[in-house]
């Protein structure tokens, strides 16, 4: 198996920019991921809202991004026990 990734080492928009994984030939993971968790729903929160959701448009990813007093990908999701958020 052969993959390909952008510079860990480069953080970008305080880590709200994400890496990207070209995963070749191998099967993508979430072909063999555990069923019983659904995304309900994901943005990111940032300081500078407006300057990294044109970053993020600019790699055509539509992540909606609130103005929040620290950088934070918040994560919504339904598990078989209940609602989580993770933050």
């Amino acid at each position: 198996m052969s993959w390909t990734l952008t510079d860990l080492c480069c953080v970008v928009a305080d880590g709200i920019m994400p890496f990207f994984i070209d995963w070749g030939q191998s099967p993508h993971p979430a072909s063999a991921a555990p069923v019983g968790a659904m995304l309900v729903s994901l943005h990111a929160e940032h300081p500078e809202a407006n300057q990294v959701s044109e970053m993020l448009r600019g790699f055509g990813l539509q992540l909606p991004v609130k103005v929040g007093s620290a950088p934070a990908l918040v994560a919504e999701i339904n598990c078989p026990k209940g609602r989580v958020l993770l933050r």
